[in-house]
């Protein structure tokens, strides 16, 4: 056990006596009520525990979590909201992307154009796209450093949308690079 589990199990245990040393120092009240609201109090405190002790594991679902490996593939969790997210270094800078396989390019947001280096004001954008939502109005550009786990690329194509896009978009321009992409559950392998 390390010095900060430690510390973390204490402070849980003094939490635990103080918060219980309430109850038995009440003497307002009934017993039958005060054993009832110390068990509430215990059924709260061993849920934060429980919620606590599974925050790596519930983090990962919710944001997701990948995954390289030395034999050339990189393995994405699915979040809870049904897609696949990476973090991907794009021009020295870390951008998150969702996993896109049914969009055609890679699609910055104009936020995470100007991260890695680019200024939208200077953006032509006189290319189109037809999205969910319609059309919208596309800058080319060019990447010139991509970095996916163990993956690195150079001069990768993309465009900044001049639209509201919350997330930048991983699509098929950067996905053919690989040679498989495999879904099976909540996971997603890309091979190279």
């Amino acid at each position: 056990m390390s010095d900060d589990q430690a510390i973390q199990i204490l402070y849980f245990v003094l939490l635990g006596l103080f918060v219980g040393s309430y109850f038995f120092f009440d003497a307002g009240r009934k017993w039958g009520e005060t054993a009832r609201n110390a068990l509430v109090w215990l059924c709260i405190f061993m849920a934060v525990i429980l919620v606590y002790g599974q925050r790596d594991l519930l983090q990962d679902q919710l944001i997701g979590a990948s995954q390289s490996t030395g034999d050339g593939s990189m393995t994405l969790t699915r979040s809870f909201d049904g897609h696949f997210y990476a973090e991907v270094l794009v021009n020295g800078k870390v951008l998150d992307f969702v996993v896109d396989t049914g969009a055609s390019h890679v699609v910055l947001s104009r936020a995470d154009a100007e991260k890695a280096g680019f200024n939208p004001d200077e953006l032509r954008f006189w290319g189109r796209a037809n999205t969910a939502n319609g059309e919208v109005r596309t800058a080319p550009i060019r990447l010139n450093e991509v970095k996916f786990g163990n993956f690195e690329d150079t001069a990768v194509e993309a465009s900044v949308n001049a639209g509201e896009l919350e997330t930048s978009l991983l699509g098929m321009s950067y996905l053919n690079r690989f040679s498989a992409i495999e879904i099976r559950g909540n996971k997603m392998t890309l091979f190279r």
